[in-house]
């Protein structure tokens, strides 16, 4: 059998090779991104705006506006009521969550 220590050096070990190879992933990315945009701006061309960093992270573009975060926002919370809803069995979505808790307009 298996120690509960063995476990938890495994787990660490196993985070530590995970971020590990996520720094090489975002070094050698950014590394070619910068050859990239270096090469197309000798030959006119376009480049990706994102890192991978920031795509793997799921950072959202720094052009959206506020009205598309709420948008995004509120898709998400009306996810998660649905989520909620069927969890709990209620079908009729204003029994279920109270609203004053997901408004985001307020």
């Amino acid at each position: 059998m298996l120690g509960k220590q063995y476990i938890i050096d495994h787990c660490i070990s196993q985070i530590k090779k995970e971020s590990e190879q996520t720094a090489l992933r975002v070094y050698i990315t950014d590394a070619l991104k910068a050859v990239v945009e270096n090469t197309a701006k000798i030959g006119g061309g376009v480049t990706m705006r994102r890192r991978y960093a920031d795509i793997i992270n799921n950072v959202p573009d720094d052009e959206e506006t506020n009205e598309q975060a709420q948008k995004r926002a509120k898709g998400i919370i009306d996810n998660m009521k649905a989520k909620l809803n069927s969890l709990s069995g209620k079908e009729d979505a204003d029994d279920a969550v109270d609203e004053s808790v997901c408004n985001i307009d307020a």
